[in-house]
């Protein structure tokens, strides 16, 4: 992965749209108090497919997604990964959702940050919340996704468009006003 690092650069709208969108689909899984299973949104000729990436540990299952999405992403297409992690931010250790958008090949060309606050509950009322029952608690995300690596113009745009897509992504970023349909 060392290689990988050099390589990165600005991701496309598309590109930060599909992320939103798996950041958001990450955020709502997790809703319930449960771990995340890492997952993957891959775009290739011009099919979307959602995978996710079981395995014992979660640093196994970033490693076997990457290596997966190298193979798969060897004839073309990206992905945007997302896993669970924790971030460092002014010398306070949080949770964070850690999204890689990957390129041919499967090179990483930029990583997100998303702080959060983990639900808090019983896997009961965390179901019945995440069902659309006005429950307290559950992910709270802490300010806006954080790029490790430049981002175009118009970034901000893309990734709220691509939260926008997923229902989760509305409520959690408050996106209500946001038009969707919009490319």
């Amino acid at each position: 992965m060392a290689s990988q690092e050099s390589q990165l650069r600005p991701p496309t709208r598309a590109q930060l749209r599909s992320a939103g969108f798996a950041l958001a689909h990450a955020l709502a899984s997790v809703e319930g108090g449960d771990t995340l299973c890492t997952l993957a949104i891959v775009r290739r000729d011009e099919k979307v497919e959602l995978i996710r990436y079981e395995a014992p540990t979660g640093p196994a299952s970033v490693l076997g997604a990457h290596k997966d999405l190298s193979t798969r992403l060897s004839a073309g297409g990206d992905a945007a990964l997302v896993y669970d992690g924790y971030a460092t931010i002014d010398d306070v250790r949080r949770d964070a959702m850690i999204v890689e958008i990957l390129g041919p090949d499967g090179v990483v060309q930029a990583r997100l940050l998303q702080p959060y606050r983990p639900a808090r509950f019983g896997r009961l009322l965390g179901l019945l919340r995440a069902r659309g029952a006005p429950l307290p608690g559950g992910v709270q995300v802490i300010g806006q996704p954080m790029a490790e690596s430049p981002l175009p113009e118009g970034a901000s745009d893309a990734l709220a468009r691509g939260l926008a897509e997923y229902p989760y992504g509305r409520k959690a970023y408050r996106l209500d006003r946001l038009d969707a349909d919009d490319t």
